[in-house]
């Protein structure tokens, strides 16, 4: 594959998604406005009782007109009355209360492989989105990233949505505008979600994803301990939060949000200060890495570039590298960028490099034989120690190199049968026990036949 030709997404039928139903309207502030004047002949009676209105109106200062007000005083009040007015109307989407970079993701109508649906209750979501689960899972759908509001952040913390949803996608949440994005892994490894007393075997290596990240995982450990560095901890599945900074300093947005990835790389060395810790008191990544479909899935795609942003800035430059892994199954092929950031605020991001590694002349699935061909089209994928550590270099210390035999392992997981994958996946947690009510129930049952 090329990346400056890329081929349309995979579709599967236009019902893939029938139970996930498109339900938002697409309309600015003004667009809204104007029908509502145009229907009851009368101003929006929340306009009037916006907070920041009265202040504005009270203020001798604001006592000019419209066009001699502050351009940050004008943006704000338009995107608190837009949040507002998000309130009042949940099956409207009002995009401009989202960040700038995700502006594109939200507006557009159809996006594909992206589904948006509303938040209809917490039984009713459970039940659908395990269901859409088993759909992606099955391969009868390519459709991974679903965009769900107005989502309550305390489903966060429901022992369900932990137990039954979160083991199987990655998310990113925005609290003000009570949105989030739920990425639908492909795979499902237990062992990042679950104690081992709960599993019937460790699966933290399976799948093409597993592989892949167990063996970079396994590769930095290798040449850490060489150099006797062990002052880090790399974590799986692990969500950072943030209080919002803006992506734009000039621009006061709500930015306020969680994001959860695959893998983290932290740093022991330095000093946890107030700053280098999330709002919930956890040290911020020096390395993330994060895992999508494949490359040419326009709406996974656009929404892991925009969280190299998010890893960025709101960990005030704390995160220096971010690796994205994008696996086409039916292409049997891994796209592998690298970010960097810039080294000043408000640390901008760069794709420092692109690989593409390819399995060529080989079945699905088929075992490891010398008749297939792995081509790793790029250099040799280098980690700076100082980025990593967070320190300067010390003697006998040096860069972490991947050459192109190691990154042509990573495709190796194309060429192996995993029980994680397809329909006939066998799940390596123990069946769960049924909840108290039922198992009384079904034990009086019992006796009653007895």
């Amino acid at each position: 594959m090329s990346l400056s030709t890329l081929r349309p997404p995979q579709t599967h039928g236009d019902d893939d998604h029938d139970i996930l139903t498109p339900c938002f309207q697409h309309q600015t502030f003004f667009d809204h406005a104007f029908t509502h004047y145009m229907t009851f002949r009368q101003p929006l009676r929340f306009w009037y009782g916006h907070p920041l209105r009265r202040i504005i109106k009270g203020n001798p200062a604001y006592a000019t007109k419209l066009s001699s007000y502050p351009i940050t005083e004008l943006f704000k009040f338009h995107q608190s009355l837009q949040l507002r007015l998000m309130n009042y109307f949940p099956e409207r989407l009002y995009f401009e209360t989202h960040p700038r970079l995700l502006q594109p993701l939200i507006r557009a109508e159809k996006m594909p492989g992206l589904v948006k649906t509303a938040f209809q209750g917490r039984d009713r979501f459970l039940s659908v989105m395990t269901a859409y689960i088993d759909l992606v899972k099955d391969g009868a759908t390519d459709v991974q990233l679903i965009m769900v509001r107005p989502f309550p952040r305390d489903m966060l913390e429901d022992q369900d949505w932990k137990a039954c949803i979160a083991p199987h996608c990655r998310i990113f949440y925005l609290e003000v505008q009570q949105t989030l994005f739920l990425r639908i892994s492909t795979e499902t490894r237990y062992a990042e979600s679950f104690p081992t007393c709960q599993l019937r075997y460790d699966d933290s290596g399976d799948g093409v994803e597993g592989h892949a990240l167990s063996r970079i995982t396994y590769g930095l450990k290798k040449h850490l301990a060489a150099m006797n560095i062990l002052e880090y901890e790399i974590l799986s599945l692990q969500t950072r939060r943030s209080q919002g900074i803006p992506s734009y300093p000039e621009e006061q947005e709500h930015l306020a949000s969680s994001h959860s990835c695959e893998r983290m790389f932290i740093s022991l060395c330095t000093t946890n200060l107030d700053g280098d810790l999330d709002e919930n008191g956890n040290p911020w990544p020096s390395l993330v890495i994060e895992t999508g479909p494949a490359f040419d899935n326009t709406a996974s795609r656009s929404l892991l570039h925009y969280a190299v942003d998010w890893w960025f800035t709101q960990s005030r430059g704390l995160t220096r590298i971010v690796l994205l892994l994008f696996f086409n199954y039916l292409e049997t092929e891994t796209v592998v960028e690298k970010w960097v950031r810039s080294k000043q605020p408000p640390f901008r991001k760069r794709l420092a490099q692109t690989i593409i590694i390819s399995v060529h002349d080989c079945l699905p699935h088929e075992t490891l034989a010398s008749t297939c061909e792995i081509e790793v089209s790029g250099e040799r994928l280098v980690l700076g120690i100082e980025a990593l550590l967070g320190r300067p270099k010390g003697a006998g210390e040096e860069d972490v190199v991947f050459d192109k035999g190691f990154l042509a392992g990573l495709a190796n997981g194309f060429l192996l049968v995993w029980p994680n994958i397809g329909p006939k996946r066998y799940e390596a947690l123990h069946p769960k026990p049924m909840p108290g009510e039922r198992q009384v129930e079904s034990i009086r049952m019992a006796v009653e036949r007895q």
